[in-house]
């Protein structure tokens, strides 16, 4: 292998050949750090293009939607009864853009009503026990506890046998009566009633305790501590006088005033609400098993073909079908299948109820509505109450400048942060000394040095900028520039007491709010003219 002499040479002479290697480069780097920082520059400005755009967008919706009618036909809505005292007891009203100022007479004759069915009495039979043929109450198995409307008590009963036959000397009426005058003496008389009923065509009886009358609080039944009756009695600790929506359906059965299962082997039912068939197999190990009387309500209520809201109200212990439109057209129509169901709810079956329009007298004439809710000549009605034939109330409908005017003034808001905005990048300081730093200018700098360098490197791009100065000049301009087919005295926005302020303040609007009150009582019309109008061409838009 050979070698050059000129290489060996130029090593051999001294020369620094690492030096002038990163001269070279650095005049390289020079360029291209100059590049990117032109580059820089561009996008820096671009983003502030970009803000500046944002500023003009949010200005340019407010300006459409000052265009809106709706922003200059506002209105006051006074309602009051004969005697002068407000009516919002039985009705609001607000009128909208389209209402005519005026004074109108007004009664709610009827509310609109749902479709509703209800049980026709409460469901549950109360506290059912087992079929018993004699029960013997010693010493070891005298008490239960009771609670009646969250109040507990412990009854004792009086050690004996009772039998069905009274072979014993005592019957289960007797124990009935015994299991009454304990409770009447720690309850008062009149709140519970303790009665028998046979089963197995006779040969046994069962305990019932239920609330008496109208009665419909909550009973609970729970095994003493010492001595415990309930099982002997027939009843499982923690018994309840009230249908559990969460328990199987099969197993509160015995609980209904009605046996929701037309056979006490059989477990399916079947019915239609508004021609729509539900099937429910309730037996041990079908589909539905585990469904209780509450499963059964959310499926109904969950149906949008039905269009009903069920629910079970606790309050009276009855089962309730809404439906969940209002009006004259809306129905439910119910009827059992298989099992009697709807008949354990204390529903006609093959029966139909509808709903009721609302009926409204509105300056002479009756109008009816499905909703409660609805407009009439421009004004939102709400109702809620039902007037007397001798009740009245009248409506006045009256402009209201106080919006307009804050309406305008809002939007004057934003049309000056933006004025405010534009001129303050227009008249940013630029420092040209303070060119974006390159990556190995930041390597030198601290965090806090870089920031303060940044902030003067993006200071002044748009200074002087010739399409924002222009922007600004025509912003000024629109200000006194007449829109065609006004009245002279009533065509721009100076006339509505909306000027200019001095010239360094490059274009802020001010606004003479007196002014503009009486521009308004004047003609409203033309204040929204002004607003909505559009002029010739790009550089006079109103």
């Amino acid at each position: 292998m050979t070698y050059s002499p000129m290489r060996i040479g130029g090593l051999a002479s001294g020369m620094d050949i690492d030096q002038i290697v990163s001269d070279l480069m650095k005049a390289e780097r020079m360029r291209v750090d100059k590049l990117y920082q032109q580059k820089q520059i561009l996008e820096w400005q671009k983003a502030d293009f970009r803000n500046i755009n944002l500023k003009l967008r949010t200005l340019y919706n407010h300006t459409f939607d000052m265009r809106l009618q709706s922003n200059y036909l506002r209105y006051n809505t006074v309602s009051t009864l004969s005697d002068s005292s407000p009516s919002d007891v039985f009705f609001s009203a607000s009128a909208g853009s389209s209402a005519i100022p005026a004074t109108y007479s007004f009664r709610v004759e009827q509310l609109a009503k749902s479709a509703e069915m209800k049980s026709d009495t409460s469901i549950s039979r109360g506290l059912v026990g087992k079929g018993l043929t004699d029960v013997e109450i010693t010493a070891s198995n005298s008490n239960f506890d009771i609670t009646i409307d969250g109040v507990k008590r412990t009854i004792s009963l009086d050690p004996n046998t009772y039998t069905i036959d009274g072979s014993s000397g005592y019957t289960l009426e007797d124990l009935a009566a015994d299991i009454q005058v304990k409770i009447d003496s720690l309850y008062g008389d009149g709140r519970l009633t303790v009665s028998l009923e046979e089963v197995s065509g006779g040969e046994q009886k069962r305990l019932i305790i239920s609330p008496s009358g109208d009665h419909k609080f909550l009973v609970v039944l729970n095994s003493s501590d010492q001595n415990d009756a309930l099982h002997a009695l027939g009843f499982a600790d923690g018994s309840r006088s009230i249908i559990s929506l969460g328990s199987p359906l099969r197993d509160e059965a015995q609980g209904f005033r009605v046996n929701p299962f037309k056979h006490e082997v059989g477990h399916k039912i079947s019915f239609k609400i508004n021609d729509k068939q539900f099937t429910f197999d309730l037996s041990e190990g079908g589909q539905h098993a585990n469904y209780g009387l509450g499963d059964i309500l959310s499926e109904i209520s969950s149906d949008e073909d039905v269009n009903v809201r069920a629910y079970y109200d606790n309050v009276t212990d009855k089962i309730v079908f809404v439906s969940k439109e209002m009006g004259k057209t809306a129905r439910i129509k119910v009827e059992d299948i298989e099992g009697n169901f709807l008949d354990a709810l204390g529903m006609e079956t093959g029966l139909t109820v509808t709903g009721e329009n609302a009926k409204v007298i509105f300056d002479g004439t009756v109008v009816e509505k499905t909703s409660n809710n609805f407009i009439l000549n421009g004004i939102q009605f709400t109702l809620k109450e039902e007037m007397s034939a001798d009740e009245q109330a009248l409506i006045k409908v009256e402009n209201d400048p106080d919006q307009v005017v804050e309406t305008i003034k809002n939007y004057l808001q934003i049309y000056n942060e933006t004025v405010e905005e534009i001129n303050r990048k227009l008249a940013e300081e630029r420092f040209r000394d303070y060119l974006p730093l390159t990556e190995t200018q930041k390597k030198e700098m601290s965090e806090k040095e870089i920031e303060l360098w940044e902030e003067r490197a993006k200071s002044g791009l748009l200074r002087s900028d010739s399409m924002l100065s222009g922007l600004i000049s025509k912003m000024r301009i629109a200000v006194y520039t007449p829109i065609d087919g006004l009245p002279s005295d009533m065509n721009s926005l100076v006339s509505l007491g909306i000027t200019t302020g001095s010239y360094t303040e490059q274009g802020k609007l001010y606004l003479n709010e007196a002014k503009l009150r009486e521009a308004l009582a004047k003609d409203a019309d033309a204040v929204m003219r002004i607003f909505n109008s559009s002029g010739k061409g790009s550089d006079d838009s109103g």
